[in-house]
């Protein structure tokens, strides 16, 4: 381990170092400092960005991490052969309610199993994904970029990509129709050790999606 033990947990660790092998090897040193160096929280949120990132290679792409583009820094940018950018990609994570959260953690803290129902309310949806829209849309159209979400989905705030069609397609008239510099919406989530991943693409976009036309094909499954 080139860069020694960058989570306790002995399966994550296992997936950290697999991903570094991965991705460019600029940006592996990058996810080190920050695992060694930020709180469990942070450190959670950085993991996915490195999950994602990893995904982005495996579909044939070429990201770097948090590349500065104008006055932006997203998680991710795409370059093509020639090496101009010409794809943003930030992740966000939905989490539980603190109403939620604060519930499952008093259960945990007891020693008992939490039994509640855990639902998402699509406007809650709909709010976190406009605000991160409305975060890179300036800058996507600033440097004429395709602009893309990455959606995280906790399993303590579980959504399907059905209810996020949902959101972006018809809620309040469509977040996808109200901004077109938004390419497409990538949802991913854990399950059983394994990340699954889907893809939304915007039909309005000003600018078309390179990494949501790689997501939308079908890949074989990887042992």
């Amino acid at each position: 381990m080139r860069f020694g033990r960058l989570a306790g947990n002995d399966s994550i660790n296992s997936v950290i170092y697999q991903c570094l092998d991965i991705i460019d090897p600029r940006d592996a040193a990058t996810f080190a400092r920050r695992f060694r160096s930020e709180a469990d929280p942070q450190r959670f949120h950085t993991f996915r960005e490195l999950i994602c990132g990893t995904e982005l290679v495996r579909r044939g792409l070429r990201p770097r991490y948090e590349q500065t583009l104008g006055t932006s820094t997203p998680d991710w940018t795409i370059y093509d052969a020639t090496g101009a950018a010409r794809e943003i990609i930030d992740v966000v994570t939905l989490h539980p309610t603190y109403e939620i959260g604060r519930d499952i953690a008093s259960s945990v803290r007891g020693g008992q199993i939490w039994t509640g129902w855990i639902t998402t309310a699509p406007d809650r949806l709909y709010q976190k994904l406009q605000a991160k829209f409305g975060s890179y849309t300036a800058a996507a159209q600033q440097e004429q970029v395709a602009f893309v979400v990455a959606l995280f989905s906790e399993f303590t705030a579980p959504i399907d990509t059905e209810e996020v069609a949902h959101v972006v397609f018809n809620l309040h008239g469509g977040l996808f129709k109200d901004y077109r510099q938004v390419s497409g919406v990538i949802h991913f989530e854990s399950s059983n050790g394994r990340y699954n991943f889907s893809a939304l693409g915007n039909h309005f976009a000003t600018n078309p999606s390179s990494a949501i036309t790689r997501f939308l094909a079908v890949l074989p499954d990887v042992a």
